[in-house]
């Protein structure tokens, strides 16, 4: 399957090549996939990788052709971005003629360094479909008597074909489809792609996501055919009670673009010439149930030129959808990842229970042995309960079961439009054994690049590390989910307000929190409130401030770790309507008196409660709101000036001013020094969000230490709100022991209990494993708060300076800490990769660090002294810039560096 290069910003690795830089291929990022362009206007980057020193972007110029062969001889037809005298080189804006819908473009870019120049070689793009009039396919869909009882939405997959003749040679082909809730297409016969559960979820009646492929190599001269399953994903009927319904069956819109050698342009869309029916394979599927597959009733070639059809009916034409049809920006689900299960055991009644070693998302694929009609079923869940059986009391209602009746050929089988959270699999109705050679697990979500890596000489924060690993990934699923198993599976904002952060030194997650940007706007109601949950699926308007803020937080995050400031432009006004909302409705005296969720699971005083009940651990609610309100208003004075409104600056910064005053009347208790009832959360919210008067924080801080010591024995005392501050909160104020001992625990509450307890994905509840089982999932990351961040920013210590955008100043300074003797992190920013490596043992520091080119870095080396440091046994390459807090500080252009010191 060939693939369209790219979307709505054109990211490409350029390797620059000159006599003192080496030489090396340019490549694509991890960023494209196979969605055309739906703006007139994509945006380039580009990255210069280079083992030199000091290498620094001084011009480049853009070329945009029509053709290869003329960007090949410099004939930029469509753009000629001249020389620009520049080291920008992210999201450089196409400002050439007009791009036309289908078309394919190709560019290179000439960069100048102070070490030399030279071009990449030649990239193309290709256009989606631009606008709304050239649309000509009709939905097309239709009910079946065959549909199974609504109650549970077990309907079955649709079935549509068509046959047509192409008059020629296929010199270019453009597939644009969209299939609610899920498709499958095929081009005689063959996969479109090799996205799974596709296309993207959205809130369907404001906004629905097509895919583009190029398809020129599956069409043939003459005849052809084009099928296309559809499943109900999310779209219709939904599962869930209390769901939305967006339509009643799964529904189609396609149209294929097809351009002959002589030039003649045919296109082939969905209307009621297609066929479809009802009663194949796929007998029903659902998200949270699972999927049945009856390969009796396969129809071997229905996808195939000369297939009957008699038997099928017209499709039927369908009304217009209401949400506005777009190009999708953010890559597809893949399966991204293979696991081997490790051992399969046979329980006395003859099922099998399998155990993949991993907590894990996805399904099994399966190569299955089996009479005529032999009913074989997997159930996935993540625990067992005794040996001979899976728990299964966690998923609620969620059946999580694929079922396959055999057709009596062995063969590979896998579902197509249901997924599970599991590590074991109860295997029922298996006459021949299945062994672990047969059975494979496949690891789905959304298409994106590992761009972090992390270790350390703790073995057990590795295995913490591991669990956060693959949680986040297993909850990405086009837009980011509290858990993959049960019956929820939900985009609830509050478990990503900091956890974004985090995620994004893992992933390259840039497209994905983008989209689920657009899914919260959508989600907001005339009135101004925020849905709790994005895309709205479910209608929690709880109307509160702590969950929303992850709108605000992952707007910034985009700003500042990839450069992009379009998710504050596109979402200022809405975020500004909801902040004056709050003002209005719940604001008295400065203090925001409404709040929801409260510190949202802080860690209970008994192992079967969910939620603590003793007072002296529950934080003020209105504390809370006031508290995020106050930080939602400073970052709306940044954003007001990020978006072109700078008039609203001066409200935002005196609103802010007004409800700080506030906050420290109504809550800081002056004669103790601290606020409200002094929860950890409290303070150190007051201390981190720059609430907290200067001359008090030293108070306020002994006041979080001795509730830490004393009250929890230093193990944590937060609930979701103050974990997102709690690790970099006790670092910053110089007990980064403190936080070492709490990532190191592995007693109640902790993550390292987690850990002992057999988790290999970070848990819902720190006791996850005695609680009710109506919230014990197995498989969420709400919990992590800035743990991640805290393993990348200062123990591997990659960060960037606070003026910097998108790494553009990175910042180097790793906290070396008694327990650990060795840590290693690595990056790949929007400029390259950002390296380091640290060792410390006998008094020696020894430190590897990476700088990628186009950049600078401020680095921040420990020494034993600071009175008396000798720069340069410390290095010779960087500039020494003096001392702070322990360290020598040196500044360094791009390059490997060795770096030594006695600490």
């Amino acid at each position: 399957m060939k693939r369209i290069n790219l979307l709505l910003f054109l990211f490409f690795c350029l390797q620059i090549g000159a006599k003192n830089i080496e030489v090396v291929n340019p490549k694509v990022e991890m960023r494209t996939n196979p969605i055309g362009i739906g703006s007139r206007t994509p945006l380039f980057s580009w990255e210069i990788n280079t083992e030199k020193e000091n290498v620094m972007q001084i011009s480049y110029r853009l070329l945009v052709a029509s053709t290869p062969e003329k960007l090949k001889v410099g004939k930029a037809d469509m753009w000629d971005s001249e020389l620009i005298t520049s080291d920008k080189s992210n999201y450089i804006a196409y400002r050439g003629k007009a791009l036309q819908s289908g078309e394919r473009y190709y560019w290179k870019v000439m960069v100048k360094t102070n070490k030399g120049k030279k071009e990449s070689r030649p990239a193309y793009f290709q256009m989606a479909l631009i606008n709304h009039s050239e649309w000509i396919a009709k939905w097309i869909g239709g009910d079946f008597k065959s549909d199974q009882p609504k109650d549970h939405s077990k309907i079955n997959a649709r079935y549509l074909r068509k046959e047509f003749k192409v008059d020629g040679k296929v010199a270019k082909a453009t597939l644009y489809i969209c299939g609610l809730g899920l498709y499958e297409a095929y081009i005689n016969g063959e996969k479109i792609g090799d996205q799974v559960l596709a296309p993207a979820a959205t809130t369907y009646d404001k906004s629905i996501r097509y895919n583009t492929f190029d398809v020129t190599h599956l069409l043939n001269r003459g005849e052809n055919a084009i099928g296309v399953i559809l499943g109900n994903g999310r779209f219709a009927p939904f599962r869930l009670p209390g769901s939305r319904n967006f339509g009643t069956s799964p529904c189609l819109l396609a149209q294929l673009e097809i351009t002959t050698d002589k030039g003649v342009k045919q296109r082939i869309i969905s209307d009621k010439s297609w066929k479809m029916m009802a009663d194949g394979p796929i007998q029903w599927n659902n998200e949270y149930d699972g999927e049945l597959q009856d390969a009796t009733k396969a129809m071997p070639g229905w996808n195939k030129v000369g297939y009957n059809a008699a038997s099928w009916v017209q499709a039927q034409q369908l009304k217009k959808l209401k949400g506005y049809l777009m190009a999708q920006v953010n890559p597809n689900i893949k399966v991204m990842d293979t696991v081997k299960p490790i051992s399969i055991h046979k329980t006395p009644d003859g099922r099998y229970i399998l155990d993949m070693g991993q907590n894990m998302v996805g399904w099994l694929r399966v190569n299955l042995h089996g009479n005529e009609g032999d009913t074989l079923k997997m159930h996935f869940a993540e625990r067992l309960n005794g040996e001979d059986s899976i728990y299964v009391a966690n998923l609620r209602s969620a059946e999580t079961t694929d079922t396959y009746v055999s057709n009596h050929a062995a063969g590979i089988w896998e579902p197509s439009f249901t997924y599970h959270g599991f590590r074991y699999v109860e295997l029922k109705g298996f006459k021949t054994a299945p062994s672990l050679a047969d059975i494979q697990g496949q690891v789905v979500y959304d298409e994106m690049a590992t761009t972090g890596q992390f270790s350390t000489s703790n073995d057990l924060i590795n295995k913490i590390y591991h669990c956060a690993f693959w949680g986040i990934r297993g909850n990405y699923r086009s837009f980011p989910t509290d858990c993959p198993q049960r019956n929820e599976r939900m985009g609830w904002l509050g478990d990503r307000a900091t956890g974004s952060l985090g995620e994004c030194y893992i992933f390259d997650n840039h497209l994905f929190y983008n989209k689920w940007e657009q899914d919260i706007r959508e989600a907001q109601r005339e009135d101004s409130v925020v849905n709790d949950v994005a895309p709205r699926y479910w209608s929690v308007y709880s109307d509160n401030v702590t969950w929303p803020m992850a709108w605000y937080n992952v707007a910034d995050m985009l700003y500042r770790q990839f450069g992009d400031v379009r998710a504050i432009i596109e979402n200022y006004e809405g975020m500004k309507r909801f902040m004056l909302h709050q003002k209005n409705k719940f604001m008295k005296d400065g203090i925001i008196t409404h709040d929801t969720y409260g510190d949202w699971c802080m860690p209970p005083e008994s192992p079967e409660l969910i939620h603590s009940k003793d007072p002296s651990r529950i934080t003020n609610g209105n504390l809370l709101s006031t508290s995020a309100y106050y930080q939602l208003c400073l970052k709306m004075a940044k954003f007001a000036k990020l978006s072109g409104n700078e008039k609203d600056i001066a409200f935002w910064q005196d609103l802010a001013k007004e409800v700080r005053k506030s906050f420290n009347a109504t809550f800081y208790n002056t004669e103790k020094g601290y606020y409200d009832n002094n929860t950890v959360t409290a303070n150190i919210l007051a201390l981190r969000w720059g609430l907290a008067e200067e001359q008090n924080k030293e108070k306020i801080f002994a006041n979080v230490i001795d509730q830490m010591v004393n009250k929890f024995n230093t193990h944590i005392g937060t609930g979701v709100l103050g974990t997102q501050e709690i690790m970099r909160g006790l670092t910053d104020y110089g007990r980064s022991d403190i936080a070492f001992k709490m990532v190191t625990n592995t007693s109640f509450p902790s993550w390292g209990f987690m850990v002992e307890h057999g988790a290999t994905t970070i848990w819902e509840l720190w006791n996850g494993d005695t609680a009710n089982p109506a919230m014990n999932s197995g498989n969420h990351v709400m919990l992590l708060g800035d743990l991640v961040i805290w393993f990348y920013n200062y123990l591997a210590g990659i960060g960037q300076q606070p003026e910097s955008i998108g790494f553009k100043k990175i910042e180097l300074r790793p906290r070396v800490i008694e327990g650990l003797d060795h840590v290693e992190g690595s990056y790949h920013s929007i400029y390259g990769d950002i390296k380091s490596s640290w060792s410390h043992q006998n008094g020696q520091f020894s430190w590897s660090i990476s700088i990628p080119a186009n950049t600078t870095a401020k680095v921040y080396v420990p020494v034993k002294e600071t009175s008396n440091v000798d720069a340069k046994a410390i290095s010779s390459k960087g500039r020494y810039v003096g001392t702070d807090k322990g360290c020598a500080v040196f500044e360094f252009g791009s390059g490997n560096y060795q770096l030594t010191s006695n600490l």
